[in-house]
């Protein structure tokens, strides 16, 4: 129900002396019906009010003690940190923490040598690239190396056939030799009946020996090879009897002196000395 339906005199306090008194009830009231009277909002804001206030002692209290209980374990947690401080284990705390930022500083240099290993990779690659380089040219050397050690090989193989072939004639030659000093021998053992001569015929002869001297040469023609399409004069100087002393000569070498001109079939050749031309036979 409104306030407007209330009377004046319910909204006034109680006093004493309304207290004493008796209300006078008219006579027609009596006989009237009974009515209900309103609700007092005075009585239920007082109400409503000392609950709110109750409501909030309480919640009060209640922070009070969250409040003291925090403010125990914050004091138990300081006291905790005082007694430690005092028995050391803050310095080894602070010790501790020294560790921990030195091996942070061996990080940070781990990581920043972390950060150059790309490039450290990228040079390894490059490296590895030159390694595999070397080694291919190192394999075509290699295979050169073969090809001239075959090609050394196949000519060591001709010189000693021809150092046989060599052998052989040397071995022909004394022979030769053998049997011309053998042969005077023989001419002495049996000597035949010496005609005359005229004496202009043997002036004449020896004026033409002396005009025409024949120079020895210095070393001895021991025969003629013919190699891949080309001619070479075998020599060796004269008393030397090393396979090693022998030289190959082609058209237009020279060797102590002489110079190769030409060759003339298989057994000859001609070389040329201060100016002049002498052919020399294969010994």
């Amino acid at each position: 129900m409104s306030l407007s339906h209330a009377s004046p005199d319910g909204l006034l306090p109680e006093t004493p002396e309304s207290q004493g008194r008796v209300p006078e009830v008219p006579a027609v009231a009596a006989d009237m019906p009974r009515q209900r009277f309103p609700f007092n909002a005075r009585k239920i804001l007082r109400t409503g009010g000392i609950v709110l206030l109750t409501l909030s002692l309480t919640g009060a209290l209640t922070a009070l003690v969250v409040m003291g209980r925090a403010m125990s374990d914050l004091t138990i947690r300081v006291n905790t940190l005082d007694a430690a401080f005092r028995s050391g284990q803050i310095g080894q705390l602070t010790t501790n923490v020294s560790v921990m930022e030195e091996s942070l500083k061996v990080l940070e240099r781990q990581v920043a040598t972390l950060g150059s290993l790309p490039a450290a990779v990228r040079s390894a690659a490059d490296e590895q690239a030159s390694l595999k380089s070397s080694v291919q040219q190192m394999q075509m050397t290699d295979s050169e190396t073969r090809q001239s050690e075959a090609l050394l090989q196949t000519r060591i193989s001709a010189l000693e056939h021809d150092v046989q072939q060599s052998s052989a004639a040397l071995d022909e030659i004394r022979r030769q030799l053998a049997q011309k000093a053998a042969e005077p021998e023989k001419n002495r053992a049996a000597p035949e009946p010496v005609k005359p001569r005229p004496a202009v015929a043997a002036k004449k002869t020896d004026r033409s020996a002396r005009r025409v001297p024949m120079p020895a040469a210095p070393f001895v023609l021991t025969g003629i090879e013919r190699r891949g399409g080309q001619t070479f004069a075998v020599v060796i100087p004269r008393g030397a009897s090393q396979i090693s002393a022998m030289r190959l000569l082609s058209p237009g070498d020279g060797f102590m002196g002489w110079t190769l001109r030409s060759v003339e079939g298989s057994r000859a050749a001609f070389f040329t000395v201060n100016g002049r031309e002498h052919r020399l036979q294969a010994e």
